[in-house]
This record gives C-alpha cells, sequence and structure tokens, in this order.
C-alpha cells in the first residue's frame, strides 16, 4: 500500500454527512466507487425513506393497511430481516412503530384507537405472504420506520463494493454514528475512532479501535458545542412505548454493519443484565463488542463487554 495515494470526498444523505477516505488507492478508481457508492446510497435512501412521500416504504406505509400489497423482493428481503430482528433482540427493535412513534412524540396519543394492542410487535403486526411476495398491516396505526437499519444497510453495500475494489485502507463516517474501518490504518495499526464527550464535545469520552469491522453508536446526544444544552432524546422503546430517556450510549463493534446497528440501539433499551446476555448470544456469530458510555460522573463511566464477558 502506498500512504501517499490519498483520496477524500462527502456528500450527504439520509439527513447527515457521509465522508469517505481510501489510502493506496489511484485517484481514478477512488473516484469511479465513489460515485458507485453515491449513487447506491441514494437509492437505498429513495427506497427506504419515511421522508420522500414516493419512496418504496410510504407507498407501504400507505396502503399496507388497507389491502395486502405486493413488493418487490429486495423490500420484501428488508421485512423479512426486520422481523428477525425484531425476534433476536426480544423485541427492541421494532420497525412497526412509525406512527405511534410519531404520535407519542407529538403528545397526539388521541388518535390512537383504544382496541390497539400496544403489545404486538413487528413479527405480528406485518402479515408476510413469501408465495405471493405481499405485505398486510394488521391497524391502520401500523407503519413502518425503518431507522438505523438503512444506515447499516447502505454500509454493508458499500462495505462490499470496497471489497471489490479491493480498497487496501479506508474510513467511512456516516455522520459519526456508523462508521466502517478498512484494513489498518496506513500509518498505525488500526483505526482509532474517539467517540466525543457529548458533555465536554472537545474531550473522547473513550477511543475504539476497527480493523475491517463496523461501529455504530447510539443514545444521548447534544446538538451544539456547549456543556448547558439540554439532552436530545431521539430514540423510541418499542416495548413500553416512550421515547428512551437516560444517560448513556452504547457503541456496538461488529463484522456487520446492520448487525451493528441493531445491536446499538437494541442495548441501549435495556438495563436487564439477562437480557443482554440473551440477546448478545443471538449475535455471536458477527463477534460483536459493546462499549457503554454512562454519563454520571465525570469522566464518565465505561463499560465494555462481548458475549463471553457479560
Amino acid at each position: 500500500m502506498e500512504p501517499g495515494k490519498y483520496y477524500h470526498n462527502t456528500f450527504k444523505a439520509m439527513g447527515t454527512r457521509f465522508d469517505v477516505v481510501f489510502f493506496g488507492v489511484e485517484k481514478d478508481t477512488a473516484q469511479r466507487l465513489y460515485t458507485s457508492i453515491v449513487a447506491e446510497t441514494k437509492r437505498i435512501e429513495q427506497k427506504l425513506s419515511t421522508y420522500q412521500s414516493n419512496s418504496s416504504i410510504s407507498l407501504v406505509n400507505q396502503y399496507a393497511s388497507q389491502k395486502e400489497l405486493t413488493v418487490d423482493q429486495e423490500i420484501f428481503d428488508i421485512i423479512l430481516s426486520c422481523q428477525e430482528y425484531c425476534a433476536k433482540t426480544l423485541g427492541y427493535f421494532d420497525v412497526s412503530n412509525g406512527k405511534v412513534f410519531k404520535m407519542i412524540k407529538g403528545q397526539n396519543t388521541s388518535q390512537l384507537d383504544d382496541a390497539f394492542d400496544f403489545n404486538i410487535n413487528a413479527n405480528e403486526s406485518i402479515i408476510t405472504n413469501p408465495s405471493k411476495r405481499t405485505i398486510k398491516f394488521t391497524s391502520e396505526h401500523v407503519a413502518i420506520d425503518l431507522g438505523g437499519y438503512g444506515k447499516g444497510l447502505a454500509l454493508q453495500r458499500v462495505s462490499d463494493m470496497v471489497s471489490e475494489n479491493q480498497i487496501p485502507s479506508g474510513l467511512i463516517n456516516f455522520g459519526d454514528s456508523s462508521i466502517m474501518g478498512i484494513g489498518t490504518h496506513p500509518f498505525g495499526k488500526n483505526w482509532a475512532i474517539g467517540i466525543k464527550n457529548i458533555y465536554s464535545p472537545s474531550q473522547s469520552a473513550c477511543t475504539i479501535e476497527l480493523n475491517n469491522q463496523f461501529l455504530s453508536v447510539s443514545g444521548l446526544q447534544r446538538d451544539i458545542e456547549t456543556s448547558n444544552q439540554p439532552a436530545l432524546w431521539h430514540i423510541f422503546n418499542p416495548k413500553t412505548k416512550e421515547i428512551q430517556k437516560g444517560n448513556k450510549m452504547v457503541c456496538a463493534l461488529t463484522n456487520n454493519a446492520i448487525d451493528s446497528e441493531i445491536l446499538s440501539t437494541s442495548l441501549l433499551l435495556t438495563d436487564d443484565l439477562a437480557e443482554k446476555k440473551r440477546i448478545l448470544k443471538k449475535f455471536f456469530d458477527c463477534k460483536p463488542l459493546i462499549t457503554e458510555i454512562i454519563y454520571h460522573n465525570t469522566p464518565p463511566e465505561i463499560i465494555t463487554y462481548s458475549v463471553d464477558e457479560i
């Protein structure tokens, strides 16, 4: 690898910044790959975004409560995958609560029907028919919001493209919350990623090293660089049907981008040790390493564990 060969570019997608850095790659090769990355990420966004009225998921949300809806194979496979993740995470990852989340966030729960069962999850509220490739919602209150799944899917597809092009070294940073380290750092062993201390943004709460791995960060956020800014909670807990509040962040390091997204969100939503063990055992193949950052002291408490250590 030639460290002097450096390429960097950036674009906006899924409401955030997407940074691409390659080392040891010819400029023409890097530019062609970057163009393909932009196209594929934008394609996924166009298909999965609930903020675009003509996206595939928006159309599913519009019609699937009224009738059995035929979808293309990619959308059908994504929904099946999300149902599998719902089961693996004990219901903490549930894409079927998009409409309920918006109502609760806007304190507009009067529209929820008394007959609506808050205890059902995506495996019960979304009926799939593989032979016909159809989707049907059990209630008008069901709506799909894929959350971090879309970013994970985009990063996983980018990873496949990077492998096909034999990129030796690089870093893909999707809004500082979804990151892929490609190979080793050109001037070191691994890619060292500092996780920002939200109460002291000029400092890192901890550092996590990546080597052909994916990192997802979920939890407490602040939107400006001041320690007196109120905390922002943006993650919905599908089991309590409340916006999750707390004082921690969860970082999930794995060898699969989608698994990282699912784990960081799901493990944020439970403090039950037995539940964490059950969830991690179902993700054994992706070799997860979890870091929890708990903000109740200065500096914050850092807890790191794997499936074997918890």
